[in-house]
């Protein structure tokens, strides 16, 4: 192991042992330490018909006598890569094939970045609901189950590799979760509008992933601001809730929504107590928004063909409104509410471009962070300051920290980026 990595494996050590003490006084419970790595996914295909389309415009204003460096054929050649992005045809694209080998590059690149640094394996892994990232992550992590956590003690969740008559232990398989927090910045683009629930559900390639995080984000219409909801609707949603929590106590209850309905509701609600203590578990019971109904009554009527046919249309337009980077770089703050949810404290988080560059630059305060590559992992260690109301609330037991407090959020104390997979390492 080189000098960079020994010592940057000690730092690693010295702070986890400074800052991860869950068991200590109220002092140490006021900061929790996440090892976070972030992916980009790979190449997708608008990536790949972007580079032809500009290309292709390149040669032929040469080819009719432009200068390559004039105003004329850079405004073309940006015309040319625009008319992708705006085409209907690049809709929610897939990897390309390089996009593939990326993903598949990442894969082994994460394995190396946890063995050389002697860092934690992947409890549970965040995705955007955009198919790209979504194929990376099935790439990287395919023996993940929606089903179940990475443990220890599950023989289900181990790889073993007896070749040369050596055997190595590894958790391979850490439960994968699709998060709409995590979404690339909605520019109102087809190819950054992710598909209908319906399309995520009917492919294979997508059934280890647990969505119900997901469809909740969609169901409440996640994209209008935090503590928007008015008396009314904060009363129907009270109702939703409390019936998911009745018919399956085993709802991956999960996102920014938590934080919204908590300031609607009594701390001493003992319904919402147990709702935010369920443990994160399964998610083999498809959870249809269309039977849940959000009416003061809970009226059991069932909706028309109508409102039925009309679901697929409904969750694409909840996520249409399109946002500046300003308003990204704000949303990638949700991460931090996200992670004090979380009772992981290793997560993968595979995202975008975008999303990851003002995540870095904003919470993270490495402003001069170099732009994310396809395949690219970053590894993070995070220590976030919940404040002391929100130590309060976890010392009693919350799972949900400093979303109980009134006025505190979680703050990023430290981001220290280990390593990165682009790095050299010896």
């Amino acid at each position: 192991m080189s000098d960079a990595v020994s010592s940057a494996s000690e730092a690693v050590k010295k702070l986890t042992k400074d800052c991860t003490d869950d068991n200590g006084d109220a002092h140490q419970q006021q900061y929790r330490t996440y090892t976070v790595y972030f992916i980009r996914h790979g190449e997708a295909l608008h990536n790949q018909l972007e580079k032809e389309a500009q290309e292709a415009a390149l040669s032929l204003a040469i080819s009719q006598g432009y200068d390559p460096a004039s105003s004329y054929v850079k405004e073309a050649v940006e015309n040319a890569r625009k008319a992708v992005l705006n085409s209907d045809a690049v809709e929610d694209p897939p990897l390309s094939e390089v996009g593939i080998e990326e993903a598949k590059r990442a894969k082994l690149d994460l394995e190396r970045l946890i063995d050389s640094y002697n860092l934690p394996q992947v409890e549970e892994v965040w995705v955007s609901p955009l198919q790209r990232a979504m194929k990376t992550a099935a790439i990287i992590f395919r023996r993940s189950s929606a089903t179940c956590l990475t443990d220890k003690s599950t023989d289900a969740n181990r790889e073993t590799d007896n070749s040369e008559n050596t055997t190595s232990t590894t958790i391979k398989a850490p439960r994968i979760r699709v998060m709409k927090e995590l979404e690339e910045r909605r520019t109102g683009l087809a190819c950054d509008t992710h598909g209908p629930l319906e399309m995520i559900q009917k492919r294979p390639t997508f059934n280890i992933f647990s969505i119900s995080s997901l469809k909740m984000s969609l169901m409440f219409a996640d994209t209008t601001p935090l503590g928007s909801l008015d008396e009314d609707n904060a009363v129907a949603h009270d109702h939703v809730i409390r019936d998911i929590t009745k018919r399956d106590s085993n709802i991956d209850i999960c996102g920014t929504y938590l934080s919204r309905l908590s300031s609607h509701m009594g701390n001493n609600d003992d319904p919402w107590e147990q709702l935010v203590d369920i443990d994160v578990l399964s998610d083999t019971q498809q959870l249809d928004a269309a039977s849940i109904h959000t009416s003061s009554d809970h009226s059991a009527d069932s909706q028309d063909d109508n409102n039925k046919h009309e679901g697929v249309e409904k969750d694409r337009d909840l996520h249409v409104s399109e946002e500046n980077k300003a308003m990204l770089r704000e949303r990638t703050k949700l991460l931090l509410n996200l992670l004090v949810e979380s009772k992981s404290r290793s997560i993968a988080l595979i995202g975008h471009k975008g999303y990851l560059r003002e995540l870095e630059r904003g919470p993270l305060g490495h402003i001069d962070a170099a732009l994310f590559q396809n395949g690219e992992c970053r590894v993070y260690r995070l220590q976030l300051d919940l404040g002391a109301e929100a130590v309060g609330d976890s010392l009693n037991g919350s799972t949900v920290g400093s979303l109980y407090s009134t006025g505190s959020a979680p703050v990023v104390q430290r981001a220290e980026k280990i390593a990165s997979s682009h790095d050299d390492v010896e």
